[in-house]
């Protein structure tokens, strides 16, 4: 009886413990958690690195489907020297639009704007947490973050009313924030304030193309530079634009062509590039043909106006559309394009410009120096290039050209011409006297020599002949 009670009682105990499993996995499932990505699960979770703050409410972040917008709303440093940026994203269904990168400055001193790619590590509710990849904090006591800007990928579906003629390929959110950072000997102090920023209001990204046959007798080659640019308007009223930062992606392609149907694309890689332009530089294009070579010297900032003057682009109706209400153009990048036709074949070789994006606008307005960051989103112009100089010449044109080319020379140079005609004709008239000329420039030479040697040997023989009377008086003087 006791054994048999003792069975039972084990029994109940064995059951007790399924329970208390079944119960503890249940709770688990019944709790909300945060979404964390599976390689990530060493950070904490962005709500409780929030709740470290005590004015944190999280009723400030509330859901609305109808807003797409990124906001800033916290950065941390870690031990580790890591960046942590906190976002809040009104909209949390559309998960595929996550932040993509910020355009921040580090350095107080060098005011200079770098665009940094962000990391997603978790999110809970509309709230989500971000490491800033690549970067690690500076060791000096105090730290400065001035954020101007937040991207995300661009959606056709839900951004609309969007002015940038293109193809955008993120879109940006104001921050305008300077996070100041400060050690102490008993933690980190973070303090914020906002800061002004220009915001890009409308843009155009296109190229210039300069044509340029070369003549082979194999195959055509055609030659062609392009001049990559930039024409923006801002919510500031500019007077005078200084100096321009801005970020670009450069890739090197090449596409080919056999016999009509078959085609093969290859990209070369693609390279960020991060530049500062001023009012000094200018954008030089030169082109070797055939025959000839051109030059384009321009200046990489111009207003709207001087730059349609520049190259006469007026009538182009398109292009004096997009161009003739934007404040500046900038030319940023110069490219070669090359075109080689054979049997049945075309190669091409050109540079695909994406991404264009301004930084940092150094400007006057009234007197006042400003140096600002931007607002402004990642555009991939779409439009053909425009042709500056004439269409691709036939053979005959080109030989034309030539011709032309070395009558322009002569033109320039009909005085060096005249005195070389005029040579030759002094020379056929002297030819039936050009033996006695010739006799007479000899016997000229003969005696011009003797001379030379007469006048060589004068100092040796006056010196011969002092010696000599100096000898004789000491004979005399003997005698």
């Amino acid at each position: 009886m006791e054994l048999k009670r003792n069975r039972l009682n084990l029994k109940f105990i064995f059951i007790a413990i399924l329970l208390g499993f079944l119960f503890i996995a249940g709770s688990l499932c019944c709790v909300p958690t945060a979404h964390v990505r599976a390689d990530a699960t060493q950070y904490t979770s962005v709500l409780d690195d929030l709740k470290k703050d005590e004015t944190f409410n999280i009723a400030k972040y509330p859901t609305n489907c109808e807003d797409y917008s990124l906001q800033v709303i916290q950065i941390a440093e870690s031990v580790d020297g890591e960046l942590f940026v906190y976002v809040y994203r009104p909209n949390p269904e559309t998960s595929k639009l996550l932040a993509t990168c910020i355009s921040m400055s580090v350095n107080y001193s060098n005011y200079n704007f770098k665009l940094y790619k962000l990391k997603y590590i978790n999110s809970y509710g509309t709230l989500e947490k971000y490491v800033v990849d690549d970067f690690t904090i500076y060791s000096d006591l105090i730290r400065h973050y001035e954020i101007s800007e937040i991207f995300r990928t661009y959606d056709k579906s839900i951004d609309v009313n969007i002015p940038d003629s293109g193809k955008i390929e993120e879109l940006s959110f104001k921050v305008a924030e300077l996070w100041t950072v400060k050690t102490f000997a008993d933690g980190v102090e973070y303090d914020r304030k906002d800061v002004d920023v220009v915001t890009v209001t409308d843009k155009y990204c296109g190229a210039l193309y300069y044509a340029k046959n070369v003549w082979s007798p194999v195959v055509p080659i055609a030659v062609a530079g392009f001049s990559h640019f930039v024409a923006f308007s801002t919510d500031k009223n500019i007077d005078n634009l200084v100096e321009v930062q801005m970020s670009y992606v450069a890739t090197e392609k090449e596409h080919r062509e056999w016999w009509l149907w078959f085609e093969k694309d290859i990209d070369f890689g693609s390279k960020t590039h991060n530049i500062v332009i001023t009012d000094k530089d200018r954008a030089s294009i030169s082109l070797e043909g055939t025959f000839t070579r051109d030059d384009y010297i321009r200046e990489r900032i111009s207003t709207s106006s001087a730059f349609l003057k520049s190259e006469e682009l007026q009538n182009i109706s398109f292009l004096y559309e997009e161009l003739s209400n934007k404040q500046y153009v900038v030319r940023f990048h110069e490219s070669v394009y090359t075109k080689t036709s054979g049997m049945g074949s075309v190669d091409e070789r050109f540079t695909q410009i994406s991404d264009v994006t301004l930084l940092r606008l150094r400007f006057e307005t009234d007197g006042i120096m400003y140096n600002l960051g931007v607002v402004d989103n990642k555009l991939t112009g779409i439009d053909p290039p425009i042709k500056v100089n004439p269409q691709d010449k036939e053979l005959w044109e080109m030989i034309r050209d030539f011709f032309k080319t070395i009558g322009n020379w002569f033109a320039n140079n009909w005085d060096w011409l005249l005195i070389v005609v005029l040579g030759v004709i002094l020379l056929i008239v002297l030819i039936p006297f050009m033996p006695t000329i010739l006799s007479f420039i000899l016997m000229c030479l003969k005696y011009l020599f003797k001379g030379l040697i007469w006048l060589i040997t004068l100092p040796f023989k006056g010196i011969a002949a002092l010696v000599r009377k100096i000898k004789e008086r000491r004979a005399g003087k003997a005698a």
